[in-house]
């Protein structure tokens, strides 16, 4: 079984993802890939790519057009 994976944009503090680490969850941080500034398209192919659940706490963030444009699978 496929472990669940995190990828946390750079509107999640840094301090989750590092938090999810302690606890065994595999996560990844957009400012420990040097994703900051990036944008809602970029993050959410970067998640796909990973194969990781996108975490943010970005209230605008358009799922159904970002789906489309990154051309990804939800």
């Amino acid at each position: 079984m496929a472990r669940l994976k995190i990828y946390t944009d750079e509107n999640v503090d840094i301090r989750i993802a590092a938090g999810l680490k302690r606890r065994g969850i595999k996560a990844v941080s957009a400012h420990e890939k040097d994703m900051i500034g990036a944008s809602d398209i970029e993050h959410f192919r970067y998640a796909s790519e990973i194969k990781a659940v996108i975490f943010t706490h970005d209230q605008h963030c358009p799922v159904k057009k970002l789906r489309k444009s990154a051309n990804v699978d939800l």
